[in-house]
C-alpha cells in the first residue's frame, strides 16, 4: 500500500504540472489558457475488483475547480479538462514506472514484459510489466477474472479498438454488492490462496521471488542513447503509427529504460 501511495503521488505531482491551467477571457477578447495554482485530488484506496480478485489500486477524483490569475486578478474556475484527456493515459504510464520502482526498492522484485504460455514467451500489455517468477500468463488469468471476461467480450464483438475494450467492459460489469452481501476480506485471502497453491505457488516461491530490496541507480548517458536509439528504432515509436508528440515518447520512456534505473517525473 505504502509503495502505491508514494508512486501515486508523484504521478499526480507530474499530472497536476501538465493539466493544472484553466481559460481566462484575455483583455483582447479572446480566451487565454493561465496555470492554475494547483489540483484538488481526491484517492480512494480499493484492494480487490468487481470480481473479488486481488487487485490493488487507486482511484483519483480530480476536482473541476482550480484558482487561477487573470485580467480580473485571483478567480476559481473551471479546469481545462482537454488537457486532463489528453495526459490521462501517460500518467498511467508514469505512475507504472514509479510503482515498480518503489516496490523493488521497498520488497526486491524485478521486472520482466514478458509471459510465459505454454513453453513460449509472448509480450505483456503495453504499458505494464510483471514480476519475474510470476509471470505465467495461466496464473495471472486466474488472478484476473474480469480482464477475461472483457477479452471474450472483445472477441464476440469482433473489435479491438480502445472504443470497442470500453464496452466491453460496461456491457460485462457487474454490480457492486450491497454491503450485507460483502465477502470477508479473511475468506477472499483463503480463495487466493487456494489459488496461488493450484499454481504450485507458496511461502517457498515469494522468498524466491522477493530478493533484498534494492538500490536502484541513475540513468547514465549510455541508458539515455539506447533509449532513444530504441525509440527510432523500425520497433520504436512510428512502428505503427507514422507521427507522434512529446506524450508518446513520454511513455516510450516509461518502458525502455530498465526498471533498475531510477527515475523521477521530471526526469522522464
Amino acid at each position: 500500500d505504502r509503495s502505491l501511495d508514494i508512486a501515486n503521488q508523484q504521478m499526480l505531482g507530474w499530472l497536476e504540472d501538465k493539466i493544472a491551467f484553466g481559460r481566462v477571457m484575455g483583455a483582447d477578447g479572446q480566451v487565454e489558457r493561465v496555470r492554475g495554482t494547483g489540483l484538488t485530488v481526491a484517492t480512494y484506496a480499493h484492494n480487490v475488483s468487481r470480481n473479488l480478485d486481488p487487485h490493488l489500486h487507486r482511484h483519483n477524483l480530480v476536482l473541476n475547480a482550480l484558482e487561477r490569475t487573470g485580467r480580473r486578478g485571483r478567480t476559481v474556475g473551471a479546469l481545462d479538462a482537454q488537457l486532463l484527456y489528453t495526459y490521462a493515459r501517460p500518467a498511467g504510464f508514469v505512475g507504472q514506472r514509479l510503482l515498480r520502482q518503489e516496490l523493488t526498492k521497498s520488497v526486491g522484485v524485478r521486472w520482466t514484459r514478458t509471459l510465459l504460455q505454454g513453453g513460449r514467451t509472448v509480450d505483456a500489455t503495453v504499458g505494464t510489466a510483471e514480476i519475474q517468477g510470476l509471470n505465467d500468463r495461466r496464473m495471472l488469468q486466474a488472478f484476473s477474472t474480469r480482464h477475461v471476461e472483457v477479452q471474450e467480450q472483445l472477441a464476440a464483438m469482433g473489435y479491438t479498438t480502445a472504443a470497442a475494450g470500453a464496452l466491453a467492459a460496461q456491457r460485462t460489469r457487474q454490480a457492486k454488492d450491497e454491503p450485507e452481501n460483502e465477502v470477508a476480506m479473511e475468506e477472499l485471502e483463503q480463495r487466493w490462496r487456494a489459488t496461488a497453491a493450484g499454481f504450485g505457488l507458496g511461502e517457498a516461491t515469494s522468498a524466491e521471488v522477493n530478493g533484498r530490496p534494492a538500490e536502484l541507480r541513475p540513468a547514465i548517458e549510455a541508458d539515455i542513447t539506447r533509449a532513444f536509439d530504441q525509440m527510432q528504432s523500425e520497433s520504436g515509436l512510428t512502428q505503427a503509427a507514422s507521427t507522434f508528440n512529446e506524450r508518446d515518447v513520454v511513455m516510450a520512456l516509461c518502458e525502455t529504460p530498465p526498471d533498475e534505473i531510477e527515475d523521477t517525473p521530471a526526469d522522464l
